[in-house]
């Protein structure tokens, strides 16, 4: 098997098809990362045979209806047609536990053969920079870039499967999922931009507010729960600023006087607890 091949594997449990999906993101990433680096320090171009590891992995469930009825009543996790269905994603190890909320109970419940692979759709090099600095003082403009490495095309992440414009009769593969990983991507990164912090802090539980008084006491409820006794253990504030459990009182609000939220539109506060099951608050301020 070479490095580009376009192989897919059957997955025996949900298990297994999240971690072949987390091993072939990380690698296209990683690779993708790495060549990007090597061209902004030595301009050295990743080959055809280089560029084609590049590619998000690609989930696809195909289901034969043997005459199958399931009894679910859930409105996710289930399949109503035969055909076969597909998906690219992105960041497999960070949804792992979405993704084995689906494939669970769809591979429970139903006959149905699962496969992972790598599919056609390249990774945009933006996706993977971190840290916009990366490119700075290097000399090399975006434009350049994007004659070199795959890069972002908006006109097609659509929103095509959540609008209802698919065909289903005539459509080959069918898809899987509302969104493809390169339109996650994008809102990935848009919440970054928009926040002021990285999409990983975000929170299950979500309030959203347009009066920053609410923030002040958000803020300060934060404090109380990680000065006193409670199942949080830290607070993200715009910037990716941290306060963590055992800072004394003082420094805590030191830190706070530090964060510059106003330079983001829409900035967050995240209330993390170990369990996972937080909270996040997002100012929705006007624009200035």
């Amino acid at each position: 098997m070479n490095s580009c091949s376009d192989d897919f594997v059957v997955a025996n449990s949900a298990e297994e098809a999240v971690d072949r999906l987390a091993a072939l993101h990380l690698k296209a990433t990683s690779g993708l990362s790495a060549a990007l680096k090597r061209y902004l320090k030595e301009r050295i171009k990743p080959d055809a045979a280089v560029q084609c590891q590049f590619r998000y992995p690609e989930l696809r469930l195909i289901y034969q209806c043997h005459g199958e009825v399931s009894a679910t009543v859930r409105a996710y996790a289930k399949v109503q047609v035969p055909g076969t269905y597909s998906v690219t994603v992105t960041h497999p190890a960070a949804f792992r536990k979405y993704l084995l909320e689906q494939l669970r109970p769809l591979m429970s419940d139903y006959t149905v053969r699962v496969e992972v692979g790598v599919s056609q759709q390249s990774i945009p090099y933006p996706y993977v920079v971190e840290q916009g600095d990366e490119l700075a003082g290097s000399g090399v403009t975006a434009a350049e870039l994007a004659r070199v490495f795959p890069s972002t095309d908006l006109s097609a992440a659509t929103d095509g499967t959540a609008d209802g414009l698919y065909d289903w009769e005539n459509t080959d593969p069918l898809p899987l999922a509302l969104f493809d990983a390169a339109r996650v991507d994008f809102s990935l990164r848009r919440l970054v931009h928009y926040t002021g912090s990285d999409w990983r802090h975000v929170q299950p539980w979500i309030l959203l507010t347009n009066y920053h008084r609410y923030v002040d006491q958000f803020i300060r409820h934060g404090l109380d729960m990680l000065v006193g006794e409670s199942r949080f253990t830290r607070m993200v504030l715009p910037g990716n600023v941290v306060i963590s459990r055992g800072m004394a009182e003082g420094e805590m609000q030191a830190i706070i006087e530090t964060v510059v939220w106003h330079r983001y539109q829409m900035p967050a506060y995240h209330l993390q607890a170990a369990d996972g099951d937080g909270i996040t608050l997002v100012n929705m301020r006007r624009a200035v």
